[in-house]
């Protein structure tokens, strides 16, 4: 399966669409402002299909991902000298770039997804390529919470500059 995300960075206040090869929509995020940051996943109908919430006062970040009102998930950053994210459902993200040009894993090695920008000056749109026996919600929840990980570094960068 392949999933195309608008070009966003994410915040806690973004709302954009994830689609599918087809050009319908796959889901929706929406962010929510809360004590800790949170984000809907909805369906093409408005429905709440999964949610991404940060654990609040976490160091480093961790993001809990559910689906079906059941934690499916939790995501943190691997380490202060180590790049990526690893999960405790064995799954890691490897995010060696800046830019939008990830792999995630699953615990025996083989990916699950990966996730690369396309067209960059045309569409702006990102390409996540999901394996057959991968979770699609699932990569897509991992792929939200890491780049809401890394704008919030960002933006403590600016703050601190």
């Amino acid at each position: 399966m392949i999933l195309f995300f608008e070009r966003r960075i994410t915040s806690w206040t973004s709302q954009f669409n994830v689609y599918k090869e087809d050009g319908n929509v796959f889901c929706q995020i929406c962010g929510k402002i809360s004590v800790a940051g949170k984000f809907l996943v909805l369906d093409e109908d408005g429905n709440q299909i999964g949610e991404v919430n940060e654990t609040l006062l976490s160091v480093p970040s961790r993001f809990r991902l559910i689906k079906d009102g059941t934690v499916q998930a939790t995501l943190k950053k691997g380490g202060f000298l180590r790049s990526g994210y690893t999960a405790d459902n064995g799954w890691t993200v490897e995010d060696k770039t800046k830019d939008w040009n990830w792999t995630i894993r699953k615990e025996d090695g083989s990916d699950a997804a990966r996730l690369s920008r396309i067209l960059p000056d045309a569409s702006g749109l990102n390409a996540v390529v999901i394996a057959d026996d991968a979770d699609p919600l699932l990569a897509v929840m991992m792929i939200v919470a890491v780049d809401a990980a890394r704008c919030e570094k960002l933006s403590a960068k600016i703050r601190r500059e």
